[in-house]
């Protein structure tokens, strides 16, 4: 049984880690791997953001003042 646990922590131990692999990756790696994606406009996706924020959190308070309007 011991020899089992022993092998489990080995193998645990031993195994690599995504998240440092991930972020070990070279840029021109990934500059390769996306290179046929298109570019991204900055103003435009951080309005998109803006709006889909402002959207949930319009949600949220209505969904919240009808709940609190149900429990009185």
């Amino acid at each position: 049984m011991q020899q089992v646990a022993l092998a489990a922590i080995d193998a645990y131990v031993t195994q690599p880690d995504l998240r440092r692999r991930r972020s070990a990756v070279p840029v021109t790696e990934l500059r390769e791997i996306f290179a046929d994606l298109p570019s991204v406009d900055a103003a435009k996706f951080r309005a998109d953001q803006d709006r889909y924020v402002d959207d949930e959190a319009h949600f949220d308070a209505y969904r919240r003042a009808q709940s609190s309007e149900d429990s009185e």
